[in-house]
């Protein structure tokens, strides 16, 4: 920001550094397949959120990968706890991990459980 006085030459510069935090990402901790309003494993980015949701991996208790996506439509859409043989998973509690990347290159992983009933 600059400003000039009327008085005499004197010009004042000043610069100010925010530091934004990312919109926020909202990660599901339960849903029940075929529910009409929470059958679904859906991630929800705040309405202003500006980047990219991808690379969604779905881990069983044993660590094996029940499902994984690179595609950020399909995650936005939703898993609806079925396999990568399109069977549908057993109840129980699951690890997800899923990779946000921002406008500027840089990204970050959110890693937590998600119960499907």
């Amino acid at each position: 920001t600059s400003a000039q006085s009327n008085y005499n030459t004197c010009i004042l510069e000043e610069t100010i550094t925010l530091n934004q935090q990312p919109c926020p990402v909202y990660v599901p901790n339960v849903f029940q397949r075929g529910s009409v309003n929470n059958g679904t494993f859906k991630i929800s980015p705040h309405p202003d959120f500006s980047g990219l949701i991808s690379n969604l991996t779905i881990y069983d208790r044993w660590g094996s990968v029940v499902y994984q996506s690179a595609d950020p439509e399909s995650i936005l859409r939703g898993w609806d706890g079925r396999n990568y043989k399109e069977q549908k998973i057993n109840t129980g509690l699951f690890v997800y991990s899923v990779e946000i990347i921002y406008p500027d290159g840089s990204s970050t992983y959110l890693n937590g459980t998600v119960t499907v009933l």
